[in-house]
């Protein structure tokens, strides 16, 4: 059996899900001929959860190295603490900004360096994996591959260096330039460049000459069967309910259409309004939740915490239809949500508010989605009343493409990347 590093900062019992892909990966991947060999911080959840059932499912030929974590991020201080604390606050902000190039975990580096170094010396590996964000990741193998002369995969969760990234990553033009450039090398240097959808890789491939292209693939995110075996509840915890829920962190202005549109609906069919509920499981930022209390809607909508994977997927299975929100001008075309794929296996009709891209394609394909354009309130009433079928007329058919749906299973996606991995 061949050994991969793997080199990433987001892994278990951190429930976040950015642990999943990799995760999945160090469950799948022995069964295809390649043993991980995972470098990863022991991070520090005081404000969260930890999930250390995750844990159990790493496949026995897998090892796993947690170190140390150091994150500047980390030492930046509430700003309820008084007017003092709250500006030194906002000065460290401003100088990790600027100093901690490509991210805050940039000092992760040399601790997952140096125990990376150890390893290849006792155990040997034949190729290496680094996986982001944070994007501070690449920096590792790329190193690495200079020490050491091993081949390395480089797998973009998220798009790096690009004019959406830095639309969220403020940086003057030097700093803007430096990150591009180190970008550049760790892409150069690489044997293979993954993303996870059709639309990024294409999009990146944009940004190189051809011979770099040729590198780059996708393999899309997906969902585990196994994640809900263990879930026996399937009824409705809300009874004579039309439950929608939405799960994940869900950004300020990637929802505001979806609101005014639901408003919109309660307003044009009252009786309604007690028949609907809306949950939002997730990180909700207080701009999306002030103006659900400005719309009217607090009654309607309840927000809740981030919970343990399962409990999010019992929320999935218990709802009657799911939430994409991908609306206002932040995210691309090519975006896809991990938790899209978990929405597909849950077999409930999905709605998303998103541009035409990778998403609309997968959902239209699956059978399960209805698609609603951005910026657009009235098209989401119109899409919540053929959902609900208010008029009797509704022409909606949610027939779920099973044969589709199971392309995304995680076993054959950690066979997709073997296949790549077998190549090099």
């Amino acid at each position: 059996m061949r050994k991969i590093l793997i080199i990433t900062y987001a892994f278990p019992p951190a429930p976040f899900v950015g642990v999943f892909r990799t995760l999945k990966y160090c469950k799948y991947l022995p069964e295809f001929g390649w043993r991980p060999i995972v470098i990863a911080p022991k991070v520090n959840l005081k404000r969260f959860f930890y999930d250390n059932s995750l844990l159990k499912q790493i496949h026995p030929e897998a090892k796993v190295y947690f170190t140390r974590d150091i994150d500047p991020a980390k030492w930046l201080i509430n700003n309820d603490q008084g007017f003092v604390l709250t500006m030194l606050a906002k000065i460290k902000n401003r100088l990790c900004k600027y100093i901690c190039i490509p991210d805050s975990h940039v000092f992760w580096t040399p601790i997952c360096l140096f125990r990376a170094i150890k390893i290849i010396r006792s155990e040997g590996v034949d190729l290496m994996y680094s996986t982001s964000p944070p994007h501070s990741s690449h920096l590792v193998t790329y190193i690495l591959h200079k020490i050491f002369a091993i081949k390395y995969v480089v797998d973009f969760r998220d798009p790096w260096a690009d004019e959406a990234y830095f639309q969220i990553n403020k940086r003057n033009k030097l700093f803007s330039w430096f990150e591009k450039k180190l970008k550049d090398i760790v892409i150069r240097n690489s044997s293979k460049i993954i993303t996870i959808t059709n639309g990024e890789s294409k999009e990146l491939a944009e940004q190189f000459p051809e011979n770099i292209r040729d590198k780059i693939t996708f393999i899309e995110n997906g969902y585990d069967p196994d994640d809900f075996h263990s879930i026996t509840k399937t009824t409705k915890d809300i009874k004579d309910k039309f439950i929608i829920t939405y799960t994940g962190t869900l950004y300020d202005g990637t929802a505001d259409e979806f609101f005014e549109g639901i408003k919109i609906f309660l307003e044009e069919h009252d009786n309604f309004r007690n028949k609907i509920r809306i949950r939002l499981i997730g990180g909700i930022g207080l701009a999306t939740r002030k103006k659900i209390s400005d719309l009217g809607l607090d009654n309607v909508v309840t927000c809740l915490k981030f919970q343990p994977h399962e409990v999010a997927l019992q929320y999935m299975l218990n709802s009657d239809l799911l939430l994409i929100l991908l609306g206002g001008n932040l995210f691309p075309s090519s975006e896809i949500p991990a938790k899209t794929f978990e929405y597909l296996y849950a077999l409930k009709p999905i709605l998303a508010i998103t541009r035409h891209g990778d998403l609309s394609d997968l959902l239209i394909k699956s059978g399960l989605g209805i698609v609603v354009r951005p910026n657009d309130p009235t098209l989401v009433a119109q899409a919540i009343s053929d959902i609900l079928d208010t008029d009797n007329n509704s022409t909606l058919k949610f027939m779920p493409n099973i044969e589709f749906i199971r392309k995304y299973e995680r076993r054959n996606l950690s066979k997709r990347l073997a296949l790549h991995l077998d190549k090099l």
